[in-house]
């Protein structure tokens, strides 16, 4: 009953697979006759997102090719930032984008980075780590009862897996992603077992689908294998998911959003409400990397919903500390300080390792954005579903747990 307290360890947001990339299905054949199809490897077409995964059998080579193109000019038609060309594959992205538009008028496919999320877009995709200082032991009492609501609602969740032998009240369904840890776990692993007993406490009567994407002690993922676990969540299931919830991101170095992302949030049914944490960069120093302002992705795209943590401030609420106050956060609510189901058993918090008793109490944007999936779950049940329940939200509905945020005009 230990607290998971802080993690002090940053996102990455310039992690990268090194030598794979991702194009638009339709021009695969243009870019594999530039690139010469014996450099390159066709690894996994998904007609769902519409992208290809590519890998080039030696990147530097293929890199060499293109230094008399990026020695002429690093900057696209109609265009006056210069592309990045530090690591070999993005001198070879870069490349490829230069050529194109010096044939076709300034026209180049869509092609990108797989990148790593911790929850985020980059290379592998890493959890958004737990913020705020440990909170000591947790009594087994003050894990909160679940609230009623949520009937006929399923609410899934791109995370770790959850605990072995858990169940949220049963309203577990088959086919979640179990974890098995044998030794010593680490604590970014208990990660999908808190987040969805959040969802839980929120709607009780909700069924909960856990996909763990999140894999391994370092719970890291790829914006490709994210993406594709977005699509078979919201179009395989047996059971039709209505609410996913993403407490995971990643940063990119140009702050553009992460190609793989935005093509699988594209491919999401409309009636389907996708929220993400908003991250837990806003204590960032104005030189720090990210900055506070930096978004995360894939909560920055416009077809999710951002969650940030609140505090009380007055009769009513401000966004907390680690919260990013940027117009892409949309919600705030309860993410201090929050107690949830974990691990149960021996625990790695870094430089110690602390005995668990399936509770603790953690603070976060991914914690945050967990509460919002399952009060919205709750909620779901009147006009409109989930999407009319966010809705009604947005447009200034009272609610005890969720407030609508817009952060204030940069002056």
């Amino acid at each position: 009953m230990t607290s998971p307290g802080r993690d002090d360890e940053a996102p990455s947001f310039t992690d990268f697979s090194p030598n794979e990339f991702v194009v638009a299905t339709p021009h695969v054949s243009r870019v594999l006759r530039l690139l010469g199809s014996a450099d390159v490897l066709e690894l996994e077409s998904h007609e769902g997102i519409g992208l290809t995964r590519l890998l080039l059998h030696d990147v530097d080579e293929v890199a060499a090719r293109f230094a008399r193109t990026l020695r002429r000019s690093l900057v696209l038609p109609g265009s006056r930032t210069p592309l990045r060309a530090e690591s070999p594959l993005e001198q070879v992205l870069a490349g490829v984008r230069l050529t194109f538009a010096d044939r076709w008028d300034g026209w180049f496919p869509r092609l990108g980075k797989n990148r790593v999320m911790v929850g985020g877009e980059g290379a592998p995709i890493k959890i958004i780590r737990g913020d705020g200082p440990p909170a000591g032991d947790v009594p087994a009492s003050d894990l909160p009862v679940p609230r009623a609501g949520g009937a006929g609602v399923t609410v899934g969740l791109l995370d770790t897996p959850v605990r072995h032998d858990i169940t949220y009240d049963g309203r577990l369904l088959p086919g979640s992603s179990r974890l098995d840890v044998t030794e010593t776990a680490a604590l970014v692993q208990g990660h999908g077992t808190f987040t969805a007993g959040l969802v839980h406490q929120q709607a009780g009567d909700a069924d909960l689908l856990v996909r763990g994407v999140l894999a391994g002690r370092d719970a890291t993922a790829t914006a490709w294998e994210v993406a594709l676990a977005l699509f078979d969540l919201v179009t395989q299931a047996e059971t039709p998911v209505h609410i996913v919830n993403m407490s995971l991101g990643c940063f990119t170095e140009d702050n553009r959003p992460p190609l793989v992302l935005a093509a699988a949030v594209e491919m999401v049914r409309d009636d389907v409400v996708l929220l993400a944490a908003g991250g837990n960069h806003g204590r960032q120093g104005p030189k720090e990397v990210p900055t506070r302002i930096a978004p995360l992705w894939p909560a920055a795209l416009d077809g999710v919903v951002a969650v940030g943590g609140r505090i009380r401030h007055g009769s009513g609420h401000e966004p907390a500390p680690f919260t990013p106050r940027t117009p892409w956060v949309n919600v705030l609510t309860d993410g201090t300080d929050v107690v949830s189901t974990f691990l149960d058993g021996k625990v790695s918090l870094g430089g110690t390792v602390e005995q668990f008793d399936g509770v603790a109490r953690w603070s976060g944007s991914s914690m945050a954005s967990a509460v919002a999936a399952g009060r919205l779950a709750a909620l779901a049940g009147g006009e409109g579903g989930a999407r009319g329940a966010l809705a009604r939200i947005v447009a200034g509905a009272p609610d005890d747990v969720l407030s609508v945020y817009s952060a204030p005009d940069a002056g």
